[in-house]
Formats: structure tokens, C-alpha cells, sequence
């Protein structure tokens, strides 16, 4: 049978550039003006994230301690000295045992969970379960080995803790994530991936046949406290904790105050809160500065504005109008000296010394210095220096 291909003989499997060209042109130019459409109608999106910030629930107010405050009130009436407000905000704030927090949850259902027994505090269960395991497991659960487990087939390789030398068996091994947990548990460490990441990788026959011969332990756990109550897994520590362990030594307070230098005390998440209050420091110094204020003028002393520095002073005397006509002779001229100075006032030890106070012998000018400083004539403040109300 024979095939006629005369018909074919114009027939090419290749392509005809020069034909195609014009049909190629328009093509590309229609493809063109649909993208062109299709980048103008597609709708243009914010693609910066929003970042919503951690709602603040917790109201901190910084206030001095009172045993110092009490301190600072008693030497100011013992001395008769004048202080500005600054340096004993200066000298409140140099040592952190000075300083009291005083915190309190702006949520009214919300409570903070205090462990009565180690004095720790907490805002959540959660946080105050792991402090409990990660540093007083020991304290709360007996461990027992409850069965040993081997292996049958010999790994390639076994892993090794670089501080306890304690050896476990591949990743790949169906126990590898209990095991880990159980060690990490027992030696009051959570940290597993940083844990895992540290381990080191060993082929030595010698420790993998050890190893294969030792097998591994799985442990039981059981309750110090109720000995009928254990558990096999690590979930169930932490179960057994809260029902049990977290339950009996829990207290629930609104508020409560404690000393800056004692706020290792608080949870992680309550150290970071406060840590980032801390970091502000204009507003702590306005509250101490706040509290000062309002403590003093309720203990009856005198604040008011000195006029050379323009800081305001704390007195414990009250301020009395200086007359010639009820002081002595050496108070007269005292008071007379300071009248004669600009913005009356001048060093102490300058006016003890000065020549128009010659005619008085030293001890009875600083008597009547005090005298004229006791009834509340002149301020003697903290930088030497003696003024005229």
C-alpha cells in the first residue's frame, strides 16, 4: 500500500519567525495591557504588621520606707537642720532596702497567688508550678525506679550529658523525649531543647555496649506529702503539684507592699513587669518625692520655699518673726548681722567669726544660734549656712 504526501509539501515542523512576528507583537502588547489592568484593580494592602501591645494590669506606686522616713524626721528635730526636699529624696534613694513597692492588680477579679511557705509571688498557676518543680522537687516527691528498659538493637551512636556524663540513648529512640524530661526534672532544670542542643554525640563501642547492657530507668514519682498519690510521667508531676502541693501553701492577696531590695521574691513575669517600671525613673522619684511631702506635713513640719536656691526646705521648727524686743543682745545682733546680707542669709561659720560679732565670746553665739534656730527665727540648713525666714 502506498501513501501519497504530495500534499505535504509545503509542510514544515518548524516555526515561520517571519509570519509570526506581527501576531507575536500584538500578543505581547494585549498580554501588556492585561497586567497593566490587573496591577491597577488588585487592591494594595498594608503589609506592616500591627503589634498589639501587653495590656498593663498591674498599678506600682514607689514610697519610702518607713523606718527610714522615721530616722530622717527624728534627726531633722534632733539637729534642728534644715533639709531640701532633694537631698532626702537623695539619701531615701541611694540604698534600694529605702524604697517600698507597693503593687496592686487593676483587674478586681485578679489576685496574686503568694507561696506562703517560700515567700515567692506570683500573677498565674502556671508560673508558680514550674518555680515549685524547677527548685523544690526534691522537696515534694520521692523517686523510686519503677523498671529498667533495654536495648535490643545496637544504636549507631549514644548521647552523652556533658555535666552529669549521665548517657542516653539516640533521638531517634521511642523513649529519648520521656528520658530527657525525667533527668531534666530530677535535676530541677526545664530547659530541654538547650538541654538536648548541649549533648554530646559519642560511637565509642565500648560506652554503647555499656550502655546496652545498663539499659535505662523509667521513674515513678511519688507525693511526699501523700505517699497513696504518685505518677509515672512528667505531666503528672506537675497534676499532682498544683492539686495537691500548690493548693495547701497558696495565698490570694489584692495588694501588697515589699522593699525594692527584695524584689527577687517576685515570679519572672512580675520581676520583667516591674524591671520595665524601673527603667523609668522620672516617675518613681515624683511618687517618693509625693509620699515625702504629704508624710512630713502630716507630721507637723514646716515646708516651704528657700529663697537663694529655690528648693523647698523640710524644717521641724515652725517659723517665728524675729523682734529685737524679746531676744538678747547676742540673738539682736544675729539676727541684725543676717538683715544686713543679701537675701539674708550667710555662712555660719562667717558670722560666728565676723567682726561685728567680736564683742561676744564664740560659745555664746552659737547657744544663741541655736536658740534663735530651736524657735523657728532663722534656718539653719544642711550646707552650713544660716538664714532669716
Amino acid at each position: 500500500m502506498s501513501v501519497d504526501l504530495s500534499s505535504l509539501e509545503e509542510f514544515t515542523l518548524e516555526p515561520d519567525w517571519e509570519k509570526e512576528k506581527p501576531l507575536a507583537r500584538e500578543n505581547a502588547k494585549a498580554d501588556k495591557r492585561y497586567h497593566e489592568r490587573k496591577k491597577i484593580s488588585k487592591p494594595i494592602r498594608n503589609k506592616k504588621k500591627s503589634v498589639t501591645k501587653r495590656a498593663e494590669i498591674l498599678d506600682v506606686t514607689f514610697v519610702p520606707d518607713d523606718n527610714i522616713l522615721k530616722i530622717i524626721k527624728e534627726k531633722i528635730k534632733f539637729t534642728g537642720i534644715s533639709f531640701t526636699l532633694k537631698e532626702i529624696c537623695d539619701s531615701v534613694c541611694s540604698e534600694k532596702n529605702r524604697i517600698k513597692i507597693k503593687l496592686s492588680l487593676k483587674d478586681k477579679k485578679m489576685r496574686f497567688l503568694i507561696l506562703k511557705e517560700h515567700n515567692k509571688i506570683f500573677l498565674d498557676v502556671e508560673t508558680a508550678i514550674k518555680y515549685l518543680i524547677d527548685n523544690h522537687f526534691h522537696s515534694l516527691f520521692k523517686v523510686i525506679k519503677l523498671r529498667n528498659e533495654k536495648t535490643k538493637n545496637k544504636p549507631s551512636y549514644i548521647l552523652k550529658c556533658p555535666v552529669t556524663k549521665t548517657i542516653f540513648p539516640p533521638k531517634s529512640h521511642h523513649n529519648f523525649e520521656t528520658l530527657i524530661k525525667q533527668h531534666l526534672v530530677e535535676c530541677e532544670n526545664r530547659n530541654y531543647d538547650d538541654f538536648v542542643s548541649k549533648l554530646t554525640k559519642s560511637d565509642d563501642t565500648i560506652e554503647i555496649e555499656s550502655y546496652m547492657k545498663k539499659g535505662h530507668f523509667i521513674n515513678r514519682y511519688i507525693l511526699k506529702d501523700d505517699p497513696s498519690l504518685f505518677t509515672d510521667n512528667i505531666e503528672g508531676i506537675e497534676l499532682l503539684t498544683e492539686k495537691c502541693t500548690f493548693v495547701k501553701n497558696i495565698k490570694k492577696e489584692k495588694i501588697f507592699v515589699i522593699n525594692l531590695s527584695d524584689i527577687g521574691i517576685l515570679g519572672e513575669k512580675l520581676i520583667r513587669d516591674i524591671d520595665s517600671i524601673l527603667g523609668n525613673k522620672s516617675m518613681m522619684m515624683k511618687q517618693i518625692i509625693t509620699s515625702l511631702l504629704i508624710s512630713f506635713k502630716k507630721s507637723k513640719f514646716h515646708v516651704h520655699r528657700e529663697r537663694v536656691r529655690n528648693q523647698i526646705v523640710i524644717s521641724a521648727n515652725k517659723k517665728t518673726q524675729a523682734s529685737d524686743t524679746n531676744l538678747s543682745a547676742v540673738a539682736a545682733a544675729i539676727v541684725s548681722m543676717l538683715k544686713k546680707q543679701e537675701n539674708h542669709h550667710m555662712s555660719k561659720r562667717k558670722l560666728i567669726n565676723h567682726n561685728n560679732m567680736s564683742g561676744f565670746t564664740k560659745e555664746k553665739i552659737i547657744k544663741d544660734l541655736r536658740w534663735l534656730v530651736k524657735e523657728g527665727f532663722i534656718l539653719e540648713l544642711s550646707n552650713g549656712e544660716v538664714m532669716l525666714y
